[in-house]
């Protein structure tokens, strides 16, 4: 499940959460990790150099999932399937 986590210190992070995280766990682990860097036009996203990073839950400010163009965009970088967006008008 691709997550976004916000930090105490104002980093943005998503990247790949394991499915049975639970909201009590003391870390999280991101596979694939991006930072999420606010640029005039909006944000942009930076791969971190890791193949996974650990977050203590303590430095979390918030935590939650990312919109769909954002995940369309991270599982096109890695390789996976994208789906379409959903508003995709095919003429006849």
């Amino acid at each position: 499940m691709l997550r976004y986590i916000k930090l105490h210190g104002g980093d943005e992070l998503i990247g790949e959460a394991a499915d049975d995280s639970q909201e009590f766990d003391v870390k999280i682990e991101l596979k694939h990790p991006w930072r999420m860097v606010p640029t005039p036009k909006g944000y942009a996203t930076l791969p971190i150099p890791a193949k996974s990073l650990t977050v203590d839950t303590v430095c979390v400010l918030a935590l939650g999932e990312v919109d769909a163009d954002l995940e369309a965009a991270y599982m096109e970088h890695y390789g996976r399937l994208v789906r379409p967006p959903q508003d995709l008008v095919i003429p006849h």
